[in-house]
């Protein structure tokens, strides 16, 4: 495991197209985008991955939503080796709804958050 993380933060720095840590950005923000009902296609999820462009028509929240992931997969890659806590998952979700109409009109409040599920934090 170890030895992936490390070739995914390599291949970051370098940045290029066409490696692992490229096709994961775009396919899981695809994918995970669309269950969610994204309207962008695979191909312009690729191109705002790569140029921060969007050729056709897109919904300002669809590349918002793709943005995102893009910027919670690289964050996920720099705390891979911290443990897993309430606070991690928290700013996960910060990063994830960045800027979205959910953010908006429902504000994360870290206090809160972990107040409300408090035998469910315990367990992490």
């Amino acid at each position: 495991m170890a030895d992936l993380l490390e070739e995914y933060r390599r291949q970051r720095r370098l940045k290029l197209e066409g490696n692992i840590y490229h096709k994961t950005q775009v396919e899981l923000a695809y994918n995970s985008n669309h269950i969610e009902g994204s309207r962008l296609t695979e191909e312009q999820t690729r191109q705002i991955f790569e140029t921060r462009t969007v050729d056709g028509h897109a919904r300002l929240a669809d590349i918002q939503d793709a943005t995102n992931h893009f910027r919670l997969f690289d964050a996920m890659l720099d705390t891979a080796e911290e443990p897993l806590s309430p606070e991690l998952l928290l700013s996960f979700q910060e990063v994830l709804k960045q800027g979205t109409e959910q953010a908006a009109s429902d504000p994360i409040l870290p206090l809160a958050s972990s107040r409300c599920c408090p035998t469910r934090w315990a367990a992490l």
